[in-house]
């Protein structure tokens, strides 16, 4: 991200900032939040001060990865988990029982699955991540998402 004289130049961070957190965040650099709706939950998240500096981590610790409406994975500070995967774009999807675990700061290319390699020594992931998907779960159940073609008519 370049923005001179607002944002650092040259910094690097392995710190999650999902591009759906643009939202907000071009929402309060322009000062415009109120654009937000409030009647809903938003997934974005406002990320300007990590951006700019003044504060070191980011404001979001977590991203889930879906295809269609399935969760396919969940990132999870270093820690990556795969419910479904594909070898490509036009393959098989294998869903898996034992979710896969990698930890991609580590080994971004995901060829060490750590489960395997250290004998479920990474089990404990499994309780925050399925914390994470619980909370969604149960914020889609609530607020379900609009079907394609569907005017959105609001909340109850």
């Amino acid at each position: 991200i370049r923005w001179p004289g607002k944002i650092p130049a040259g910094k690097v961070s392995d710190e999650i900032v999902a591009d759906l957190d643009w939202y907000s965040t071009l929402a309060h650099l322009i000062g415009e939040e109120k654009r937000i709706p409030g009647d809903r939950p938003v997934d974005s998240i406002n990320q300007a001060d990590f951006l700019l500096g003044k504060q070191e981590n980011s404001n979001r610790e977590h991203v889930v990865t879906f295809v269609g409406d399935r969760i396919f994975a969940v990132k999870w500070r270093t820690l990556k988990v795969h419910y479904y995967t594909a070898e490509g774009t036009f393959s098989p999807i294998v869903e898996h029982t034992f979710p896969p675990v990698y930890d991609i700061k580590n080994d971004p290319g995901e060829t060490r699955e750590l489960w395997r390699s250290e004998g479920y020594s990474h089990i404990w992931v499994m309780r925050p991540v399925m914390a994470v998907v619980g909370k969604l779960q149960a914020s889609m159940k609530q607020y379900p998402n609009i079907a394609p073609g569907q005017d959105f008519a609001g909340y109850r």
